[in-house]
């Protein structure tokens, strides 16, 4: 530096006059609220950017797992629940659903014939919430591809492969109480007493069988075996139809020849018996006119007139000459005990 500049200096600090108390107090006032308000901006951007990391927030039917990278790792000894959680920037909780939930799978498995089936199953399971820590450190939050589906897939197969392609739908009843013996999920470790136990991870609640998909081949040979078992019924509902039939025939005869050998020979008393009632059911008949019946001394001499049966009754007049038939009301047959009118005609009657 030239003497001329430090000699300017010198004169300009000569004439700046110097500062008040006041002015002083303002200006470390103003670099007080600089400091501040940088550090609140300062706070406020640390505050955003750590604040889903500091609150933690777990929902309705889920249980936390903490991890607490200074203090140990994985807290296997207890779950966080539901609720507004604050935790350490540096620590995290893992968000586990232990409602019930529910996934569908489609599978080609192989019979013991070594036939394609496709079967479409549904699985619902849950975690134990007591164990969320271990299954959290042995197998993490993808558990169900991990653990459950193959689990499950692999007792699909053995279940189907045990069993022939024809007697999946007649054992269908059995398929599905094999279906529901899931092996366990978990794994056995020791407790504080040494005591060896099992840890179950997940509990499968149910396995539902939804569809099964058959070759056409295997359809229509189980279609063809029903048709020949209905028809094998058929058969032998014939058959029992038929043994009836002539059981009936049998005790029919039974009861002719026993009549037959009660009555012995058939007299001309059983015939004329058997006349009358034949007449009584002609007489029956709503569509028979006049018939006259003569059968001389032995026969069964018999008149029936059979007009509307709602007609009045005529009153008896008296024989009319030369036929020797008296005319009688149609609801009043006389049918004497020889079987003739006392004129020798034949007796009137009429059907009931």
């Amino acid at each position: 530096m030239s003497e001329f500049d430090a000699d300017f200096e010198r004169a300009d600090l000569e004439l700046e006059e110097p500062l008040t108390r006041a002015e002083r107090l303002a200006e470390r006032i103003d670099r007080a609220q600089f400091y501040t308000y940088s550090a609140l901006a300062l706070l406020l951007i640390l505050v955003s950017l750590m604040w889903q990391r500091v609150f933690i927030y777990i929902g309705p039917g889920h249980q936390g797992v903490m991890f607490r990278l200074i203090e140990g790792g994985i807290v296997t000894d207890g779950t966080w629940g539901e609720g507004l959680h604050a935790i350490p920037p540096w620590d995290h909780i893992q968000s586990y659903e232990c409602r019930l939930q529910e996934e569908t799978l489609s599978v080609e498995v192989l019979s013991l014939e070594g036939i394609d089936v496709g079967v479409t199953l549904s699985i619902r399971y849950r975690p134990v919430p007591e164990h969320l820590g271990f299954l959290h450190r042995d197998v993490g939050p993808d558990y169900f591809d991990r653990l459950v589906k193959p689990e499950v897939l692999a007792h699909i197969r053995r279940t189907f492969g045990e069993r022939p392609a024809l007697e999946v739908y007649a054992s269908e009843k059995d398929l599905l109480q094999e279906l529901a013996k899931v092996p366990v999920l978990g794994r056995v470790a020791a407790d504080t007493q040494g005591t060896m136990r099992t840890l179950h991870y997940v509990e499968v609640e149910e396995i539902k069988l939804l569809d099964i998909e058959m070759p056409e081949l295997v359809k229509t040979a189980i279609a063809d075996k029903y048709r020949q078992e209905q028809l094998m019924l058929e058969y032998q509902y014939r058959l029992r139809r038929e043994e009836q039939e002539a059981e009936r025939k049998r005790t029919e005869a039974a009861g002719v020849r026993d009549y037959t050998a009660i009555v012995g020979t058939i007299t001309k008393d059983v015939l004329q018996w058997r006349g009358i009632e034949a007449n009584i059911e002609l007489a029956r008949s709503n569509n028979a006119k006049v018939v006259v019946f003569n059968g001389g001394e032995q026969g069964v001499p018999m008149m029936i007139n059979l007009e509307d049966s709602h007609a009045p009754a005529t009153p008896e007049s008296p024989a009319a000459p030369g036929n020797g038939i008296v005319p009688t009301s149609p609801r009043a047959p006389t049918i004497p005990g020889n079987g003739t009118a006392p004129d020798g005609g034949a007796a009137p009657t009429a059907p009931k």
